[in-house]
């Protein structure tokens, strides 16, 4: 929760980032001790409640993770609202768009500014060596995990072309006032800034790691190796992807066995074996099982019935009453002769790894990702030099996964001659278990969509008057695969049009 008083004040800092690009000088108060910073850090740099959805699922409906619906009357505005994103528009975030909103630029970058403050002021604060130091660790992962994800909204992904030309986000790395206009740095840029804050993060926590944090929605040195190990995978670079996931699994690597917590979230609030970091966020929720307008797939749907037999029991998939389930039940309606709902079951509608009844909890990082990612690392290794053993500690990685997830009785591992030598398939089956395992949280789904060739997705719009479908198609590499910067941003520093 975000502090009412702080013992530092900075007028600019409060507002945001709205004049990211037009900053204007205003008096500033600071603060003497570590503890105030550490109050400053929980405040400016942490993201909030209201901001979580942000880094966890604010790009699914540009997936195919996520299907159109008819609504009822209650739900059409949210549903126009939705459709400029759903159908991939470039004024998506502007006015003429359903609304300006530039939350997805503004608030990492009023995150950025609050790392900034405590990286630059924190020598002059009297207090706890270790504790500063673990806290200037904290400031430089998070500065880094920010600029990871805006990187990835508004970049090409690191595979793609020359990343040392293709553009991405400006990177800013002082909170001091200028009147430069920032243009946009390129792709290599970004990703060679995020990687020396990440590093310098975790190396910094892990150093100072006994005066580290025991709050469940605080980092540490192990969620800085979890998030080098996905920053590697996205650059390709199989080796450190895995031996950052060695490191974290070195020290944890226990995974909640569903079967046993079927009343329990994979994300509760308080943390539990499996999470390393637990962000929480605003609930969007309407009531119990009301279908809203973009709702789960029957694409997702579908994949948990795929890569099993029929005596096997995936607990993501679970049912009715089945809290551990990523896919959560409701009620199913159906549109009568009248145009009115009639009730006619129940069915899976939407997804959700954790709530308390207020708020969700899908943003953080968890074991179960370290496990996947050294999976596709050793694949693509694998079919890099075609050396079997690659694939054998992938399918470990992949069995002792799915072996958390599904009841014991029934459960048959997944062997190398199964896959029939199809290297290409070996990873197909591994996508597909990441997507079932990491859907709603992290923005994974586009992220993955587009690190793996930036498939052509194809969306079907739903008209609420006659229940008829329009499809619409993204392209294979289409440039869409890059979200627009926001109108009103680009308006206040045209330096940002340059392609």
């Amino acid at each position: 929760m975000r502090t009412s008083i702080y013992l530092i004040l900075f007028a600019w800092l409060a507002a945001g980032c709205e004049s990211f690009l037009e900053e204007k000088s205003q008096n500033e108060i600071h603060p003497t001790t570590v503890s105030d910073m550490e109050k400053l850090l929980a405040g400016e740099a942490y993201y909030t409640l209201n901001e979580g959805h942000l880094f966890s699922r604010v790009t699914d409906v540009f997936t195919d993770d996520i299907a159109c619906n008819v609504v009822t009357k209650a739900y059409l505005e949210e549903k126009q609202r939705g459709r400029y994103r759903f159908l991939w528009q470039e004024n998506m975030f502007d006015d003429n768009g359903w609304g300006y909103d530039i939350a997805i630029w503004q608030v990492p970058y009023s995150r950025i500014k609050g790392c900034n403050v405590i990286l630059e002021y924190m020598d002059q604060m009297d207090g706890d060596e270790v504790k500063r130091e673990h806290l200037r660790g904290e400031a430089y992962f998070l500065r880094g995990f920010y600029y990871f994800y805006l990187t990835n909204f508004f970049g090409f992904p690191y595979n793609y072309g020359n990343p040392a030309e293709n553009p991405a986000v400006p990177l800013k790395l002082v909170s001091g006032v200028t009147d430069e206009k920032f243009e946009r740095n390129s792709v290599a840029e970004c990703y060679a800034q995020i990687e020396k804050d990440l590093l310098k993060g975790a190396e910094l926590m892990c150093a100072n790691k006994e005066r580290q944090s025991t709050q469940s929605s605080r980092v540490n040195y192990l969620v800085g190796y979890g998030m080098l190990s996905r920053m590697y995978l996205y650059m390709e670079d199989w080796d450190r992807a895995i031996r950052y996931a060695d490191s974290v699994l070195e020290e944890r690597s226990t995974l909640l066995r569903f079967e046993e917590k079927k009343g329990s979230y994979i994300y509760p609030v308080a943390g539990n074996i499996e999470t390393l970091w637990v962000m929480e966020e605003k609930s969007v929720e309407g009531g119990y099982g009301e279908r809203r307008p973009y709702e789960v797939s029957s694409d997702l749907i579908s994949l948990y019935t795929r890569d099993k037999t029929d005596e096997e029991v995936d607990w993501r998939d679970g049912g009715q009453g089945c809290n551990i389930a990523y896919l959560t039940w409701g009620y199913k309606y159906a549109m009568g002769d009248d145009g009115n709902y009639l009730y006619s079951g129940y069915e899976r509608y939407a997804v959700r790894k954790g709530t308390n009844g207020s708020t969700w909890v899908t943003g953080g990082i968890r074991i179960a990702e370290l496990y996947l990612n050294r999976a596709e690392a050793y694949i693509r290794k694998y079919m890099e030099d075609g050396n079997q053993e690659y694939a054998r500690q992938a399918l470990s990685d992949l069995n002792t996964l799915r072996q958390s997830r599904f009841s014991a009785s029934g459960f048959q591992e997944k062997n190398l001659e199964d896959f029939e030598g199809d290297q290409r398939a070996l990873l197909d089956f591994c996508l597909r278990e990441r997507r079932r395992e990491l859907c709603g949280e992290g923005n994974h789904r586009w992220f993955d969509l587009k690190r793996i060739g930036m498939p052509e997705i194809k969306h079907v719009y739903m008209d609420d008057d006659n229940g008829r479908a329009q499809e619409y198609v993204l392209e294979q590499a289409d440039a869409r695969y890059v979200l627009p910067i926001p109108e009103e941003v680009r308006l206040q520093n045209p330096n940002l049009n340059k392609k």
